[in-house]
């Protein structure tokens, strides 16, 4: 019989170390043969151990791991640590360091149901890569659990694996995540797969997605979807743009369009004479912006608040980020906790972030700014990155669906809605799934 308590609970007057002492002698004098150690946590405030941890805590299971250390040293019953521990080598760390007993994995068996047998022989698994939308949609949401890595998890019942009722011919026309996924579930399924990609690599904005030292569970995945891809039998074709004229000459019987977005360049008087590129595209060449450079970042949703941490931490530069919204509009559709670490760190690092300010006109090097009660002030900068957004890139799925001809046509992604890897990953996976189904 064990008993899983709480090591930190983060509130005035809540369990903190001295009491966690006392309820671990407790449980064991009451005869417990172990106890699993987490910690509590609010998404109303920064906590320094969180219980669910985000993409942006890199040494999060260490952390936890020594709430369990100070239990452990208190009692003579095993113990065992947990914290979003999902790869192996994090746990083979805090047993070797004695931290505790037992490590506890929970999120990497959502990603891979196979993740321990995958260790044991050595094999690739399946990376989790820590968004927490399994966490969101279980206990916020309260709707089943899926994952944004395995568009199987909790749908294992209604998609069994198999090869579809017909084999058919199937493009692919994209090789960001939505694409991937469409491409490896058609294969799986048995079908004649054919992937396009305009660029020379795969992996579409989790390429500059991943650049950050802090998203390394996203270049974990990015790597691993890649390497699924080239291995499986699907026809790989980077560098070649497929047009709706190219695709029904070939006669497929099934389009997935995957085309993902193109970013937003608002309407600002002046902007084009700005030293400017969009976020995606200068992390794809980050070497534009040097060392000690002020950088105004133009958009402070997720992807401009990472920008602007890497710009800081990464390449010495000074970011300054400016949004129309107010502070408490910011990013409130994104998973709470990432929310709060995001602007907490923004904080902790001293960049200046400026809500409600409306860009009047922008120079070379210098824009005009107003307030929300219209007063003007001007910034100094000497590069300028977007990150105000993206719209779908919608033409060719638009093109196919107005020829005369009887190829099905799907459109997955961010052609359909500028999204996330979740969104991307279940609706092609949903779209490939039902291909040769009727």
């Amino acid at each position: 019989m064990g008993a899983k308590i709480n090591a930190h609970e983060h509130v005035p007057e809540g369990i903190d170390d001295a009491h966690v002492e006392q309820i671990a002698k407790a449980f064991e004098s009451a005869g417990f043969d172990f106890l699993h150690v987490a910690a509590a946590s609010t998404s109303l405030h920064h906590c320094i151990v969180c219980g669910v941890s985000p993409i942006y805590r890199t040494r999060h299971h260490l952390a936890r791991a020594e709430l369990a250390h100070r239990v452990k040293e208190a009692i003579s019953i095993p113990v065992i640590a947990d914290g979003g521990v999902a790869r192996p080598e994090d746990a083979e760390l805090i047993l070797e360091r004695n931290l505790a007993d037992m490590v506890s994995v929970g999120r990497a068996f959502i990603a891979d149901p196979h993740w321990l047998a995958h260790v044991r022989s050595r094999e690739r698994y399946t990376p989790c890569i820590r968004c927490n939308v399994c966490h969101i949609r279980q206990t916020i949401d309260k709707v089943p659990v899926r994952c944004s890595v395995n568009p199987l998890a909790g749908r294992e019942a209604t998609h069994p694996a198999g090869h579809a009722k017909r084999t058919l011919s199937v493009a692919v026309v994209g090789g960001g995540p939505a694409g991937m996924q469409a491409a490896l579930t058609a294969q799986e399924r048995g079908h004649r797969v054919v992937l396009y990609d305009r660029d020379a690599q795969l992996g579409g904005k989790m390429r500059p997605a991943s650049v950050p030292a802090f998203k390394r569970p996203m270049r974990d995945y990015l790597n691993y979807m890649v390497d699924l891809v080239l291995r499986r039998s699907i026809e790989v074709h980077l560098g070649k743009t497929a047009t709706a004229a190219s695709l029904s000459d070939s006669s497929y019987d099934a389009v997935i369009v995957a085309t993902g977005s193109r970013p937003i360049l608002p309407s600002i008087n002046g902007l084009e004479t700005a030293p400017l590129r969009f976020a995606a595209s200068y992390l794809e060449t980050p070497d534009w912006i040097t060392a000690d450079e002020v950088v105004l970042v133009v958009g402070a949703n997720k992807v401009g608040c990472e920008l602007a941490w890497y710009l800081q931490t990464e390449r010495g530069a000074r970011p300054i980020l400016i949004d129309l919204k107010p502070r408490e509009e910011l990013m409130v559709d994104e998973y709470p906790r990432d929310r709060v670490d995001l602007l907490t760190r923004i904080g902790e690092l001293g960049i200046p972030l400026l809500c409600m300010r409306a860009p009047k006109e922008m120079q070379a090097d210098h824009a005009v700014l107003a307030d929300e009660s219209g007063a003007l002030e001007t910034i100094r900068y000497d590069k300028v990155v977007v990150a105000a957004g993206a719209r779908p890139e919608s033409d060719l799925e638009e093109e196919l669906r107005g020829l005369p001809f009887n190829t099905s046509v799907l459109a997955v992604g961010d052609c359909v809605q500028a999204r996330d890897v979740f969104h991307a990953t279940q609706e092609g996976f949903e779209a490939a799934y039902g291909i040769g189904e009727v």
